[in-house]
């Protein structure tokens, strides 16, 4: 909201926004986090809202698409038949260029000033993807349409998080890797809460008289007004919400109607301030409109980064994963470029889906520059939650370090490039496996098929070489007569041996042989 004043210094609990700059030319900050200090006593009200509001959410989509844009640049909306600039990052602002200026005083300032259009559409996109990102903290979370914010009732997830700091490090942290730039108010209404995210960013009041001592200090211009209103109150001498708290409520709604006064008291509190839930959409699909035509790898997973993070906390907040991915670059003029990522197993790792899809889409070909990129989930499957790490390494987080490695291999050589083992069931040691895709799980047949009685190596050799007989003393393992319906009769007696190096072997008597030759076809570990 500009032109609203800072809060006073000293008596606030404040801390910066996520990122120190407030434009995509200058480098991401640290994630917004307050100082420590132990929580009080009695626990806050049942109600609390936590206000994410995003100052600068059309010049952080850009920064997203993977375009530093380091010369100056503005984003310009039309209203009637003027031009007018809607924001400007910090190179423009530098030059004099700033917003709600007319884009016809904005261009002398600046010959290489850089002039995009304001996509409202992509705007509510990415609005209603973070509201969805929200669940995963609480059930309860509405986006106001048309403003750059997000409210969530935290009063019920204190407990599961461990209080109010630790959940808004929490949610401040998982913001970081999307690129927004976020200001944050806690307050135990959802009007004061986005009041405190713009004017007072990083303010946690819990209690309803400290709230209203707070508000008291408060500039008119924080109130959602229209200009008409504010000029009225303005000259009637008020500056503040505690100027205008103080005047009689009958008088005042005389003289500016009954609504100001209803917004005061779901501002402080004393009426209900019921919001609708928002509703997510049953399937992730998410596109990402780039601001230029992008012909790099390299650029396309800076865009594709944020994309997956957000699809991870909509999985996380449904108790999800996902084990197919589809990608799809977007041409002028052309058809799109499909990219198909799948996994052995459902994930919601962030950082891991980025690692698969960075190995699809570095051996991808682009036949054209890419303008915008599509990602949607496919194959959604309960996923439960993971508790921490533990001090030993289990068995279950090694085969899971197997599989993603398994996973990357897939994605950099082909699917049909990596393959598993499967038991046939047949009692010849050469037809008793096969090749097959990974991911099979156990409805498979081959892991339905019982094991043989006798010992059997796992290295088989292909064909079994002529042996003589062994010297050392024989163990017989077992007797195969199978194979007389598919020209491939055998009748064969197995047996153990060893050399004197110790090198265990498993070789076979042919019986349809009337010499019965020893046949090496195995070796033991």
């Amino acid at each position: 909201m500009p032109g609203i004043p800072p809060a006073p210094p000293g008596r606030l609990r404040t801390a910066p926004p996520v990122r120190a700059d407030d434009g995509p030319g200058g480098a991401p900050g640290p994630a917004e986090a307050s100082p420590s200090r132990p929580e009080a006593s009695s626990a806050p009200r049942p109600d609390l809202w936590l206000a994410l509001y995003f100052p600068h959410l059309c010049l952080d989509l850009i920064h997203q698409a993977g375009e530093a844009v380091a010369d100056p640049l503005v984003i310009i909306q039309e209203k009637g038949r003027q031009q007018w600039v809607h924001a400007a990052n910090r190179r423009a602002r530098q030059r004099g260029i700033c917003p709600l200026m007319p884009l016809a005083a904005a261009l002398p300032l600046c010959r290489e000033l850089i002039t995009l259009p304001r996509h409202l559409s992509a705007e509510q996109q990415a609005l209603d993807a973070l509201a969805g990102w929200g669940l995963q903290f609480t059930d309860h979370v509405h986006q106001p349409p048309g403003e750059p914010l997000i409210l969530l009732e935290i009063g019920r997830s204190l407990r599961l998080f461990g209080g109010v700091e630790a959940l808004r490090g929490r949610v401040l942290e998982a913001l970081g890797p999307l690129g927004f730039q976020v200001r944050a108010g806690i307050a135990p209404c959802p009007s004061a809460s986005r009041l405190l995210a713009q004017w007072a960013p990083g303010t946690t009041v819990t209690d309803g008289d400290a709230l209203l001592r707070l508000l008291r200090e408060a500039p008119l211009e924080t109130l959602e007004d229209d200009p008409k209103r504010q000029e009225r109150l303005r000259g009637l001498g008020l500056r503040t919400l505690g100027d205008l708290l103080r005047l009689p409520r009958e008088g005042l709604a005389r003289r500016l109607g009954p609504e100001l006064l209803r917004e005061l008291d779901r501002l402080c509190g004393r009426v209900p301030d019921p919001l609708p839930r928002f509703n997510p959409p049953a399937r992730f699909e998410h596109t990402r409109h780039l601001p230029f035509e992008v012909d790099r790898h390299a650029q396309l997973l800076l865009a594709l980064e944020s994309l997956l993070w957000m699809l991870a906390g909509w999985l996380r907040g449904r108790g999800l994963g996902v084990s197919r991915l589809r990608v799809a670059l977007h041409h002028h003029r052309r058809v799109s470029t499909p990219l198909r990522v799948g996994l052995l197993s459902p994930s919601r790792d962030a950082e891991h889906l980025l690692e698969v899809c960075r190995e699809v889409l570095e051996r991808t070909v682009l036949e054209a520059t890419v303008t915008a990129l599509t990602v949607s989930a496919q194959d959604l499957s309960p996923l439960a939650h993971h508790q921490g790490q533990t001090l030993f390494t289990t068995g279950s987080e090694q085969r899971a370090d197997l599989q993603q490695l398994l996973e990357r291999l897939r994605a950099r050589l082909g699917e049909d490039a990596v393959k598993g083992l499967a038991c046939v069931a047949d009692h010849r040691p050469e037809r008793a496996w096969c090749f097959m895709k990974m991911g099979i799980g156990e409805g498979d047949p081959g892991s339905q098929v019982r094991p043989s009685t006798g010992v059997r190596p796992v290295w088989l050799l292909d064909p079994p070489m002529a042996s003589p007989c062994p010297v050392t003393p024989v163990e017989t393992d077992e007797r195969i007569e199978s194979g007389w319906w598919d020209d491939g009769d055998v009748r064969r007696d197995y047996v153990r041996a060893s050399t004197p190096a110790g090198q265990g072997l498993w070789l076979y008597r042919d019986l349809r042989n009337p010499d019965g030759g020893w046949y090496l076809q195995g070796l033991f570990g």
